[in-house]
Protein backbone atom coordinates (compact mmCIF):
# COMPACT_ATOMS: atom_id res chain seq x y z
CA UNK A 1 0.00 0.00 0.00
CA UNK A 2 1.47 3.17 -1.13
CA UNK A 3 2.05 6.13 1.43
CA UNK A 4 0.02 9.01 0.92
CA UNK A 5 0.94 11.22 -2.04
CA UNK A 6 -0.31 14.70 -1.25
CA UNK A 7 0.50 16.12 2.15
CA UNK A 8 -2.27 17.57 4.30
CA UNK A 9 -0.50 20.77 3.70
CA UNK A 10 -0.87 20.32 0.24
CA UNK A 11 -5.07 20.85 0.30
CA UNK A 12 -6.64 24.36 0.57
CA UNK A 13 -10.32 24.07 1.50
CA UNK A 14 -11.44 27.58 -0.34
CA UNK A 15 -15.79 27.00 -0.12
CA UNK A 16 -18.18 24.87 0.84
CA UNK A 17 -22.08 24.99 0.52
CA UNK A 18 -24.69 22.70 2.06
CA UNK A 19 -26.64 20.85 0.06
CA UNK A 20 -29.86 18.36 0.11
CA UNK A 21 -28.61 16.05 -2.11
CA UNK A 22 -27.77 12.39 -1.34
CA UNK A 23 -24.31 10.77 -2.41
CA UNK A 24 -25.90 9.26 -5.46
CA UNK A 25 -27.20 12.77 -6.60
CA UNK A 26 -24.01 14.32 -5.77
CA UNK A 27 -22.10 11.58 -8.22
CA UNK A 28 -24.43 12.95 -10.85
CA UNK A 29 -24.23 16.78 -10.13
CA UNK A 30 -20.06 15.80 -11.14
CA UNK A 31 -21.22 13.54 -13.61
CA UNK A 32 -22.84 16.96 -15.51
CA UNK A 33 -19.05 18.29 -15.19
CA UNK A 34 -17.36 15.14 -16.62
CA UNK A 35 -19.36 14.60 -19.35
CA UNK A 36 -20.26 17.89 -20.50
CA UNK A 37 -18.51 20.77 -18.97
CA UNK A 38 -19.53 23.67 -21.56
CA UNK A 39 -22.45 23.42 -19.85
CA UNK A 40 -21.21 26.21 -17.66
CA UNK A 41 -17.71 27.02 -19.25
CA UNK A 42 -18.68 28.70 -22.55
CA UNK A 43 -14.91 29.01 -23.49
CA UNK A 44 -15.30 25.15 -24.10
CA UNK A 45 -16.56 22.96 -26.73
CA UNK A 46 -16.63 20.36 -24.42
CA UNK A 47 -14.81 16.91 -23.45
CA UNK A 48 -13.34 13.95 -25.26
CA UNK A 49 -13.25 10.72 -23.27
CA UNK A 50 -10.27 9.33 -24.02
CA UNK A 51 -10.21 5.99 -21.51
CA UNK A 52 -12.15 4.90 -18.55
CA UNK A 53 -11.33 2.00 -16.28
CA UNK A 54 -11.93 0.98 -12.50
CA UNK A 55 -8.42 0.52 -11.00
CA UNK A 56 -6.45 1.46 -7.64
CA UNK A 57 -4.43 3.64 -6.20
CA UNK A 58 -1.16 2.16 -7.34
CA UNK A 59 -1.87 2.62 -11.27
CA UNK A 60 -3.11 6.26 -10.88
CA UNK A 61 0.10 7.06 -8.98
CA UNK A 62 2.08 5.38 -11.32
CA UNK A 63 0.06 7.84 -14.44
CA UNK A 64 0.53 10.53 -12.26
CA UNK A 65 4.22 10.15 -11.86
CA UNK A 66 4.57 10.65 -15.83
CA UNK A 67 2.08 13.29 -16.70
CA UNK A 68 4.77 13.95 -19.72
CA UNK A 69 4.26 10.55 -21.35
CA UNK A 70 0.46 10.12 -20.91
CA UNK A 71 -0.40 14.24 -21.79
CA UNK A 72 1.13 12.79 -25.14
CA UNK A 73 -0.35 9.59 -25.90
CA UNK A 74 -2.32 9.25 -28.47
CA UNK A 75 -5.74 7.44 -27.51
CA UNK A 76 -4.81 3.74 -28.59
CA UNK A 77 -1.76 4.22 -26.78
CA UNK A 78 -2.96 5.58 -23.66
CA UNK A 79 -5.88 2.86 -23.40
CA UNK A 80 -2.97 0.04 -23.92
CA UNK A 81 -0.85 1.56 -21.90
CA UNK A 82 -3.37 1.64 -18.70
CA UNK A 83 -4.39 -1.85 -19.48
CA UNK A 84 -0.54 -2.73 -19.18
CA UNK A 85 -0.55 -1.15 -15.74
CA UNK A 86 -3.44 -2.38 -14.63
CA UNK A 87 -1.94 -5.45 -15.48
CA UNK A 88 1.16 -5.08 -13.70
CA UNK A 89 0.14 -3.52 -11.17
CA UNK A 90 -2.57 -6.19 -9.73
CA UNK A 91 -2.94 -6.92 -6.15
CA UNK A 92 -5.01 -9.34 -4.68
CA UNK A 93 -5.21 -7.17 -1.21
CA UNK A 94 -6.58 -4.18 -2.78
CA UNK A 95 -9.18 -3.73 -4.77
CA UNK A 96 -10.51 -1.60 -8.08
CA UNK A 97 -12.69 1.11 -6.26
CA UNK A 98 -11.60 4.13 -8.10
CA UNK A 99 -13.38 5.21 -11.37
CA UNK A 100 -10.39 6.61 -13.60
CA UNK A 101 -11.55 9.03 -16.36
CA UNK A 102 -8.98 10.80 -18.84
CA UNK A 103 -10.61 13.71 -21.09
CA UNK A 104 -9.81 15.91 -23.24
CA UNK A 105 -11.24 19.53 -22.61
CA UNK A 106 -11.64 21.18 -26.51
CA UNK A 107 -11.88 24.73 -26.04
CA UNK A 108 -14.07 26.66 -28.77
CA UNK A 109 -11.06 28.77 -29.81
CA UNK A 110 -8.34 26.40 -31.31
CA UNK A 111 -5.73 29.12 -32.26
CA UNK A 112 -5.60 30.60 -29.10
CA UNK A 113 -5.50 27.41 -26.33
CA UNK A 114 -4.82 23.92 -27.16
CA UNK A 115 -6.64 20.58 -25.81
CA UNK A 116 -5.77 20.26 -22.21
CA UNK A 117 -5.50 16.47 -21.08
CA UNK A 118 -7.51 15.74 -17.52
CA UNK A 119 -7.20 13.00 -15.15
CA UNK A 120 -10.57 12.54 -13.17
CA UNK A 121 -10.57 10.33 -10.12
CA UNK A 122 -13.67 9.53 -8.93
CA UNK A 123 -13.51 7.93 -5.42
CA UNK A 124 -16.66 6.15 -4.81
CA UNK A 125 -15.96 4.89 -1.16
CA UNK A 126 -14.95 8.51 0.06
CA UNK A 127 -17.37 10.56 -1.86
CA UNK A 128 -14.75 12.39 -3.54
CA UNK A 129 -14.17 13.45 -7.26
CA UNK A 130 -10.32 14.42 -7.47
CA UNK A 131 -9.37 16.58 -11.11
CA UNK A 132 -5.81 16.71 -12.09
CA UNK A 133 -4.72 18.47 -15.50
CA UNK A 134 -1.84 16.39 -16.91
CA UNK A 135 -1.17 19.32 -19.67
CA UNK A 136 -1.69 19.73 -23.16
CA UNK A 137 -2.53 16.54 -25.52
CA UNK A 138 -0.55 17.71 -28.27
CA UNK A 139 1.86 15.27 -27.77
CA UNK A 140 4.75 15.99 -25.82
CA UNK A 141 3.89 20.03 -25.70
CA UNK A 142 3.49 20.35 -21.86
CA UNK A 143 5.26 23.19 -21.44
CA UNK A 144 2.44 24.75 -19.20
CA UNK A 145 2.30 21.85 -17.03
CA UNK A 146 3.14 23.82 -14.08
CA UNK A 147 0.26 26.20 -14.80
CA UNK A 148 -2.56 23.93 -14.48
CA UNK A 149 -5.06 23.45 -11.22
CA UNK A 150 -5.95 20.72 -9.54
CA UNK A 151 -8.99 20.62 -7.36
CA UNK A 152 -11.39 18.29 -5.82
CA UNK A 153 -15.41 18.21 -4.72
CA UNK A 154 -15.78 16.48 -1.76
CA UNK A 155 -19.13 15.55 -0.06
CA UNK A 156 -19.86 15.15 3.68
CA UNK A 157 -22.13 15.00 6.40
CA UNK A 158 -22.58 15.16 9.80
CA UNK A 159 -24.37 16.42 12.76
CA UNK A 160 -24.85 19.62 11.09
CA UNK A 161 -25.65 18.36 8.11
CA UNK A 162 -24.79 17.46 4.17
CA UNK A 163 -21.87 19.66 2.09
CA UNK A 164 -20.29 19.44 -1.00
CA UNK A 165 -16.77 21.26 -0.70
CA UNK A 166 -14.14 22.48 -3.37
CA UNK A 167 -10.56 21.81 -2.61
CA UNK A 168 -7.52 23.28 -4.30
CA UNK A 169 -4.65 21.39 -4.11
CA UNK A 170 -1.78 23.86 -4.25
CA UNK A 171 1.13 24.47 -4.73
CA UNK A 172 0.73 24.01 -8.19
CA UNK A 173 3.19 21.71 -8.97
CA UNK A 174 3.51 18.47 -11.06
CA UNK A 175 0.64 16.23 -10.98
CA UNK A 176 2.32 13.84 -9.36
CA UNK A 177 2.37 15.41 -6.33
CA UNK A 178 -1.34 15.25 -6.29
CA UNK A 179 -2.19 11.71 -6.50
CA UNK A 180 -5.29 10.45 -4.37
CA UNK A 181 -4.40 7.80 -1.75
CA UNK A 182 -6.50 5.33 0.20
CA UNK A 183 -4.61 6.80 3.74
CA UNK A 184 -6.06 10.73 2.81
CA UNK A 185 -9.04 11.27 4.54
CA UNK A 186 -12.12 12.18 3.04
CA UNK A 187 -12.03 15.69 4.30
CA UNK A 188 -8.39 16.82 3.48
CA UNK A 189 -6.91 19.33 5.29
CA UNK A 190 -8.37 21.42 7.78
CA UNK A 191 -10.72 24.04 6.58
CA UNK A 192 -8.84 27.17 5.66
CA UNK A 193 -10.02 30.61 5.26
CA UNK A 194 -11.60 31.35 2.17
CA UNK A 195 -8.86 32.82 -0.58
CA UNK A 196 -8.75 36.04 -1.69
CA UNK A 197 -9.93 35.68 -4.67
CA UNK A 198 -12.92 33.74 -4.35
CA UNK A 199 -15.88 35.72 -3.14
CA UNK A 200 -18.75 34.04 -2.85
CA UNK A 201 -20.77 37.45 -3.50
CA UNK A 202 -19.20 38.09 -7.06
CA UNK A 203 -19.31 36.52 -10.68
CA UNK A 204 -16.18 35.87 -12.28
CA UNK A 205 -15.80 37.82 -14.88
CA UNK A 206 -13.72 36.77 -18.45
CA UNK A 207 -12.46 39.64 -20.29
CA UNK A 208 -10.50 39.55 -23.46
CA UNK A 209 -7.13 40.01 -21.52
CA UNK A 210 -8.39 36.82 -20.12
CA UNK A 211 -8.39 35.26 -23.78
CA UNK A 212 -4.55 36.57 -24.84
CA UNK A 213 -3.39 34.40 -21.72
CA UNK A 214 -3.37 31.74 -24.02
CA UNK A 215 -0.75 32.75 -26.56
CA UNK A 216 -1.62 32.18 -29.95
CA UNK A 217 0.97 28.85 -30.03
CA UNK A 218 -1.27 27.33 -27.25
CA UNK A 219 1.06 27.59 -24.33
CA UNK A 220 -0.58 28.42 -21.57
CA UNK A 221 1.20 31.39 -19.16
CA UNK A 222 2.79 29.97 -15.84
CA UNK A 223 0.17 31.29 -13.24
CA UNK A 224 -2.72 29.18 -12.16
CA UNK A 225 -4.78 32.23 -11.05
CA UNK A 226 -4.54 33.51 -14.29
CA UNK A 227 -6.01 31.46 -17.24
CA UNK A 228 -9.68 30.77 -17.47
CA UNK A 229 -9.55 28.24 -20.27
CA UNK A 230 -6.60 26.14 -20.16
CA UNK A 231 -7.01 26.24 -15.92
CA UNK A 232 -9.70 27.57 -14.48
CA UNK A 233 -9.31 30.31 -11.75
CA UNK A 234 -10.00 29.83 -8.19
CA UNK A 235 -12.54 32.59 -7.82
CA UNK A 236 -14.37 30.77 -11.02
CA UNK A 237 -14.63 27.54 -9.51
CA UNK A 238 -15.88 29.31 -6.18
CA UNK A 239 -18.31 31.52 -7.80
CA UNK A 240 -19.55 29.41 -10.63
CA UNK A 241 -18.15 25.84 -10.96
CA UNK A 242 -19.19 25.06 -7.32
CA UNK A 243 -22.67 26.13 -7.06
CA UNK A 244 -23.68 24.24 -10.21
CA UNK A 245 -22.38 21.05 -8.86
CA UNK A 246 -24.20 21.75 -5.55
CA UNK A 247 -27.11 22.86 -8.25
CA UNK A 248 -27.22 19.71 -10.13
CA UNK A 249 -26.61 17.28 -7.50
CA UNK A 250 -29.86 18.23 -6.06
CA UNK A 251 -31.90 18.87 -9.15
CA UNK A 252 -30.79 15.75 -11.36
CA UNK A 253 -32.85 12.72 -9.65
CA UNK A 254 -30.72 10.18 -8.49
CA UNK A 255 -29.92 6.87 -10.08
CA UNK A 256 -26.64 6.83 -11.11
CA UNK A 257 -24.76 7.90 -14.29
CA UNK A 258 -26.82 9.02 -17.32
CA UNK A 259 -24.43 9.20 -20.59
CA UNK A 260 -25.10 10.41 -23.83
CA UNK A 261 -23.90 8.19 -26.73
CA UNK A 262 -22.66 10.40 -29.25
CA UNK A 263 -23.35 9.86 -32.82
CA UNK A 264 -20.32 12.69 -33.92
CA UNK A 265 -16.68 12.71 -32.17
CA UNK A 266 -16.72 16.04 -30.61
CA UNK A 267 -13.41 16.49 -31.37
CA UNK A 268 -13.76 16.36 -34.87
CA UNK A 269 -17.09 18.95 -34.18
CA UNK A 270 -15.04 21.16 -32.89
CA UNK A 271 -12.28 21.45 -35.90
CA UNK A 272 -14.84 21.43 -38.59
CA UNK A 273 -17.01 23.73 -36.91
CA UNK A 274 -14.63 26.18 -36.59
CA UNK A 275 -13.83 25.56 -40.57
CA UNK A 276 -17.14 26.65 -41.04
CA UNK A 277 -17.26 29.50 -38.50
CA UNK A 278 -14.44 31.21 -40.38
CA UNK A 279 -15.80 30.13 -44.14
CA UNK A 280 -19.51 31.04 -43.20
CA UNK A 281 -19.56 32.96 -39.94
CA UNK A 282 -17.97 36.15 -40.47
CA UNK A 283 -19.92 36.91 -43.90
CA UNK A 284 -22.94 35.89 -43.07
CA UNK A 285 -22.84 37.98 -40.04
CA UNK A 286 -22.28 41.29 -42.18
CA UNK A 287 -24.98 40.84 -44.95
CA UNK A 288 -27.70 39.45 -42.44
CA UNK A 289 -28.76 42.85 -40.93
CA UNK A 290 -29.59 44.24 -44.13
CA UNK A 291 -32.25 41.42 -45.25
CA UNK A 292 -33.86 40.78 -42.20
CA UNK A 293 -34.30 41.67 -38.12
CA UNK A 294 -33.54 38.30 -37.16
CA UNK A 295 -31.10 38.04 -34.63
CA UNK A 296 -27.58 36.93 -36.88
CA UNK A 297 -26.17 36.10 -33.30
CA UNK A 298 -28.82 33.05 -32.85
CA UNK A 299 -29.27 32.14 -36.27
CA UNK A 300 -26.03 32.34 -38.06
CA UNK A 301 -24.11 29.87 -35.59
CA UNK A 302 -27.11 27.85 -34.94
CA UNK A 303 -27.29 26.89 -38.18
CA UNK A 304 -23.19 26.62 -38.66
CA UNK A 305 -23.51 24.05 -35.65
CA UNK A 306 -26.05 21.98 -37.24
CA UNK A 307 -24.69 21.71 -40.64
CA UNK A 308 -21.47 20.75 -38.90
CA UNK A 309 -23.05 17.75 -37.07
CA UNK A 310 -25.09 16.42 -40.22
CA UNK A 311 -21.66 16.95 -42.51
CA UNK A 312 -19.71 14.74 -39.98
CA UNK A 313 -22.84 12.39 -39.83
CA UNK A 314 -23.08 11.83 -43.77
CA UNK A 315 -19.26 11.43 -44.05
CA UNK A 316 -19.25 8.78 -41.43
CA UNK A 317 -22.20 7.04 -43.27
CA UNK A 318 -20.65 7.54 -46.83
CA UNK A 319 -17.51 5.55 -45.12
CA UNK A 320 -19.33 2.56 -43.40
CA UNK A 321 -21.28 2.16 -46.99
CA UNK A 322 -18.32 3.04 -49.02
CA UNK A 323 -20.47 5.60 -50.73
CA UNK A 324 -18.77 8.03 -53.54
CA UNK A 325 -21.57 10.35 -54.53
CA UNK A 326 -22.25 12.79 -51.25
CA UNK A 327 -25.96 12.44 -49.94
CA UNK A 328 -28.29 14.54 -51.40
CA UNK A 329 -31.50 16.01 -48.98
CA UNK A 330 -34.62 18.05 -48.50
CA UNK A 331 -35.06 20.63 -45.76
CA UNK A 332 -38.99 20.77 -44.86
CA UNK A 333 -39.64 23.90 -43.00
CA UNK A 334 -36.16 25.80 -44.19
CA UNK A 335 -36.96 29.13 -42.78
CA UNK A 336 -34.00 31.59 -43.75
CA UNK A 337 -32.22 28.87 -45.80
CA UNK A 338 -28.93 29.02 -44.46
CA UNK A 339 -28.75 25.49 -43.77
CA UNK A 340 -29.53 24.47 -47.13
CA UNK A 341 -27.12 27.35 -48.14
CA UNK A 342 -24.27 25.76 -46.36
CA UNK A 343 -24.93 22.28 -47.16
CA UNK A 344 -25.31 22.85 -50.69
CA UNK A 345 -22.25 25.01 -50.53
CA UNK A 346 -20.38 22.00 -49.09
CA UNK A 347 -21.18 19.58 -52.06
CA UNK A 348 -24.77 18.17 -50.64
CA UNK A 349 -27.51 18.41 -53.67
CA UNK A 350 -30.85 19.39 -51.86
CA UNK A 351 -33.69 21.91 -51.53
CA UNK A 352 -35.66 23.85 -48.91
CA UNK A 353 -38.63 24.17 -48.96
CA UNK A 354 -41.52 26.15 -46.77
CA UNK A 355 -44.80 27.15 -46.67
CA UNK A 356 -43.40 31.17 -47.36
CA UNK A 357 -40.48 32.72 -48.92
CA UNK A 358 -38.26 34.67 -46.00
CA UNK A 359 -36.06 38.01 -46.95
CA UNK A 360 -33.03 36.05 -46.28
CA UNK A 361 -33.64 33.91 -49.47
CA UNK A 362 -32.49 36.54 -51.75
CA UNK A 363 -28.75 36.55 -50.73
CA UNK A 364 -28.23 33.30 -51.32
CA UNK A 365 -27.76 33.06 -55.16
CA UNK A 366 -29.06 30.24 -57.31
CA UNK A 367 -27.11 27.71 -56.58
CA UNK A 368 -29.47 27.19 -53.26
CA UNK A 369 -32.30 25.93 -54.15
CA UNK A 370 -35.35 27.07 -51.55
CA UNK A 371 -38.90 27.07 -52.41
CA UNK A 372 -42.63 27.75 -51.27
CA UNK A 373 -45.09 24.60 -50.99
CA UNK A 374 -47.59 23.29 -49.15
CA UNK A 375 -45.09 20.56 -48.20
CA UNK A 376 -48.32 17.97 -47.89
CA UNK A 377 -48.83 17.73 -51.68
CA UNK A 378 -44.98 16.98 -52.19
CA UNK A 379 -45.56 13.36 -50.34
CA UNK A 380 -47.48 10.12 -51.93
CA UNK A 381 -49.32 8.27 -49.39
CA UNK A 382 -47.81 6.03 -48.01
CA UNK A 383 -44.66 8.58 -47.51
CA UNK A 384 -47.26 10.19 -45.50
CA UNK A 385 -48.61 6.99 -43.41
CA UNK A 386 -45.11 6.36 -42.61
CA UNK A 387 -44.88 10.05 -41.06
CA UNK A 388 -47.76 9.56 -39.09
CA UNK A 389 -46.78 6.20 -37.82
CA UNK A 390 -43.46 7.59 -36.97
CA UNK A 391 -43.02 11.16 -36.15
CA UNK A 392 -46.99 11.82 -35.29
CA UNK A 393 -47.52 12.86 -38.68
CA UNK A 394 -46.25 15.93 -41.03
CA UNK A 395 -47.99 18.85 -38.98
CA UNK A 396 -46.76 17.78 -35.89
CA UNK A 397 -43.37 18.10 -36.81
CA UNK A 398 -43.88 21.08 -38.67
CA UNK A 399 -45.80 22.76 -35.65
CA UNK A 400 -42.84 21.78 -33.34
CA UNK A 401 -40.51 23.62 -35.73
CA UNK A 402 -38.25 20.22 -36.32
CA UNK A 403 -36.22 20.29 -39.41
CA UNK A 404 -36.89 17.12 -41.23
CA UNK A 405 -34.10 15.57 -43.69
CA UNK A 406 -35.16 12.91 -46.23
CA UNK A 407 -32.74 11.71 -48.48
CA UNK A 408 -32.99 12.02 -52.08
CA UNK A 409 -34.70 14.56 -53.59
CA UNK A 410 -37.69 14.61 -55.32
CA UNK A 411 -37.30 15.40 -59.45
Amino acid sequence: MLACDLPEAGVRRVSALPTAAEPAGFWSGVAVWVDKPHVVNRRLTGAKEVARIWTNHRVISTMLQQPRVFAGLSEESLQKRLADMKMEGRNEAEGDDLELIIRDLLPRQLERAKVVREVVVLDHPRITAWFIPLGSSCHGDTESEQSYKSYRFVYSEDQTGKTIALDILSPPGVAAAHSPDRNCSTGGAAVHSPDRNCSTGGAAVHTAEDDRKCSPGGAAVHSAEDDGICSPTTKWLCDHLLPKIAKWSADVAPGGRRRVQALVPIDRYNIRYQQLKRKYGRRMMQVWPDVTTTDPEKFVYEDIAIATYLLLLWEEERSRLRLEEKQSFVDLGCGNGLLVYILAQEGHPGKGIDVRKRTTWDIFGQGTVLQMSEVVSMFDQQTLQKLKSECGGLLTLLFNRLQVFVRGCPS
